[in-house]
C-alpha cells in the first residue's frame, strides 16, 4: 500500500523504450519553465552517463545517439531545455531566450537529478549546435561543473 502512495517521477516518453520526467522548481520571467529530462538506461548498469543538449530550434528525438551510447556502456539522458520540445508550454514563446544562461539552470537541475537519484558519478555532456555552446558554458561556469568529466 505504501508503494502506491510513492510518487512515480519517471513516466513513459513519446519515444518507445524511453522515459521522461519534468524538472520542476525552476523559475523564469514567463512562469515555471519545467524542462523535461529523458532517459534510456543501458543494460550493463554502472554509473557512467551522457547528457545530450539539443540545438536552438530542436529537442531530443535522435534515438540512434542513445543506442550508440548504451552499446558503449553509458546510460543516456537528454534534456529538452525550457521552451523547447516536450518542455514547451502554452504560455511560452517557442525556443525563445533572452539570456543563454537560463539554460545553465536547466542543466544544473538535470545534473543534480543524475547525481542524487540516478547514482551517476561520471558524466559526458554531448551538445549539438546551441547545445554545444551551452555545454561549453556549463563546463566553464556551471554550478555542478565538477561533475562533468568530458564535453563533446
Amino acid at each position: 500500500m505504501a508503494d502506491q502512495m510513492t510518487p512515480k517521477l519517471w513516466t513513459p516518453d513519446i519515444l518507445p523504450g524511453f522515459e521522461q520526467m519534468r524538472l520542476a522548481g525552476l523559475t523564469a520571467p514567463d512562469g515555471p519553465p519545467d524542462p523535461v529530462l529523458v532517459r534510456r538506461r543501458c543494460e550493463q548498469g554502472g554509473s557512467k552517463a551522457v547528457l545530450y543538449l539539443h540545438g536552438y530550434t530542436d529537442y531530443f528525438f535522435q534515438t540512434h545517439l542513445a543506442e550508440f551510447y548504451n552499446q558503449n556502456g553509458l546510460h543516456f539522458y537528454a534534456i529538452d531545455l525550457r521552451r523547447h520540445g516536450r518542455s514547451l508550454q502554452t504560455h511560452q514563446l517557442a525556443n525563445y531566450t533572452s539570456d543563454v544562461d537560463e539554460y545553465l539552470h536547466d542543466v544544473d537541475a538535470a545534473i543534480t537529478q543524475l547525481l542524487v537519484s540516478e547514482n551517476i558519478n561520471w558524466l559526458l555532456l554531448n551538445g549539438h549546435s546551441t547545445g554545444g555552446l551551452v555545454a561549453a558554458l556549463y563546463a566553464h561556469r556551471g554550478l555542478r561543473r565538477d561533475a562533468v568529466k568530458a564535453v563533446f
